[in-house]
């Protein structure tokens, strides 16, 4: 009986130390993942249902796939951890992982960089996303580490802005003469409508279409996809395919928190967030060519004007503006891409 009781208790420890062993096996486990469990949230202003929207949720779905679930993304649309000067901040204490953005980024944290806003200078969207990638690697990037703790990931192409009018067929720059026109407190912008003879009438955006009723401005620009979903087309008589500006959707990561991931994990986003981009430039682009039959389809005219004039009435702007931009920016930069 004694032997039997003997055997029971080495039984039961055997029981009871391996039955520890797993459970300290489990908890190592559960400490291991979540100690090298990643969070991003993820920020724009836009909402879910923008092609923004999309290439965010691309952008989680490749990277949590890629990382096994070690990163899990977190979107916030429609401006719920703020508007973008505010999220910024959040990077730049590392409150907020990432955002999506335009270019506020540059304008408002590296002002002498912004050399893209003068209306009808450069030629084509490809040679702004170039010349802004470019700008990015050899300039900006180091420049909002240092400034605002912010690392700029690259840049998504947005389509190109156009003119809407009420009644004026634009051709020429001369027809622009006196046009009361809506435009954002850009500087670049305004003086550059205003070598035209434009009248620039700063209106916030949800303004613009009681703005368009009343009377107060004839003239308003933007993409397609924006003048058509903010219902201005319908109170407009004429879109002039201008091209006029081209511009980037910034992804921005938060330097504390870039430096705090793996080697590994950093390749890791900044692979999935170039992929991201590149899907929203596309995207950007598709969006565009399809809203311009449905603006078509509303019985506005598309009106092309002569481009080529109105970027040779321009280029007195970039004299004036010149000296506030960054040392040998303009020669290293601008002035090549003017003589082609």
């Amino acid at each position: 009986m004694v032997i039997k009781a003997k055997r029971r208790n080495i039984m039961l420890k055997k029981v009871v130390l391996t039955g520890l062993i797993i459970a300290a096996f489990v908890v190592g486990q559960a400490f291991f993942t979540t100690a090298n469990a990643v969070e991003i949230k993820i920020a724009t202003i836009l909402p879910e249902d923008s092609e923004l929207g999309e290439a965010i949720k691309y952008f989680k779905e490749l990277t949590e796939e890629r990382s096994g679930g070690e990163i899990t993304v977190v979107p916030y649309f429609g401006a719920v951890l703020g508007e973008e000067k505010s999220v910024l901040e959040q990077l730049g204490t590392g409150d907020t992982e990432m955002n999506v953005g335009g270019s506020g980024t540059i304008i408002w944290h590296a002002p002498e960089y912004y050399i893209t806003g003068i209306p009808f200078l450069y030629k084509s969207g490809q040679q702004v996303k170039e010349l802004t990638d470019r700008l990015i690697e050899e300039r900006i990037r180091d420049l909002l580490i240092d400034r605002i703790n912010v690392r700029v990931l690259g840049g998504s192409l947005r389509a190109p802005r156009n003119l809407l009018t009420t009644e004026r067929k634009i051709l020429y720059p001369e027809d622009v003469e006196g046009m009361t026109l809506r435009l954002p407190t850009y500087e670049s912008w305004i003086e550059g409508w205003k070598m035209f003879g434009a009248h620039p009438t700063p209106i916030p955006g949800a303004e613009q279409f009681s703005a368009f009723q009343m009377g107060v401005i004839e003239a308003t620009e933007n993409p397609l996809s924006v003048l058509y979903s903010m219902r201005l087309t319908e109170l407009g008589k004429y879109i002039h395919l201008t091209e006029h500006l081209h511009a980037l959707r910034i992804w921005s990561i938060s330097e504390p928190f870039y430096q705090s991931l793996s080697d590994e994990h950093k390749q890791l986003v900044e692979e999935t967030a170039n992929i991201a981009i590149d899907y929203l430039t596309e995207r950007n682009l598709e969006v565009d060519n399809e809203v311009i039959v449905q603006i078509q389809e509303q019985g506005l005219e598309v009106v092309v004007p002569d481009t080529n004039a109105f970027r040779e009435q321009v280029k007195p702007v970039v004299d004036k503006l010149k000296d506030s931009w960054a040392p040998g920016l303009y020669e290293e930069y601008v002035q090549p891409l003017l003589a082609e």
